[in-house]
């Protein structure tokens, strides 16, 4: 289940479908048909209503949908082989969708998915322990145990509460 920023709408996910609920007087005008009902477990909406992602939250073999909510159509898949992806974030102008990738091995690998033409980018390579938490000064920031948060290409934050042991 995903809220949008002024919780007008909830994005849920059920079945072999995700469904758009607004809040004001429970409508649900939009609906988008998944290929298993394991790929409604994770649900995000784009902050400005103009993507939802959906996907599986365990390793399956169906992928991760990014579905364009102007005219529902399929605007990223991110592949089932073997991975399980999870942290979906919007970049701040909704042109890419990043997540993370956990491997059979455990590695996670930040991916960066474009929106606007079919692609997907290996960003960053990461141990276990990895959030992806949003973004700062356009950067993805991710948050790992081992070295606390920090933005992506940038050094970790060492300062203040943050600070890594």
């Amino acid at each position: 289940m995903s809220l949008n920023a002024d919780g007008s709408v909830i994005a849920l996910g059920r079945g072999q479908e995700v469904r758009l609920v607004y809040t004001a007087d429970g409508s649900s005008p939009h609906t988008f048909a998944l290929d298993d009902a394991s790929q409604a477990a994770t649900v995000t909406l784009s902050p400005t209503l103009h993507y939802v992602a959906v996907g599986p939250n365990t390793r399956t073999g169906f992928s991760t949908i990014v579905f364009s909510l102007q005219d529902g159509g399929r605007v990223a898949e991110l592949p089932s082989d073997g991975t399980q992806w999870f942290d979906f974030v919007f970049s701040p102008g909704e042109e890419t969708l990043y997540a993370i990738a956990q491997r059979m091995n455990n590695d996670n690998l930040l991916y960066a998915a474009s929106l606007g033409a079919p692609g997907l980018t290996l960003n960053d390579a990461f141990t276990e322990g990895t959030v992806l938490l949003g973004f700062s000064q356009g950067c993805p920031v991710v948050y790992q145990s081992s070295r606390g948060p920090f933005r992506c290409g940038g050094p970790p934050r060492r300062e203040g509460p943050w600070r890594s042991p």
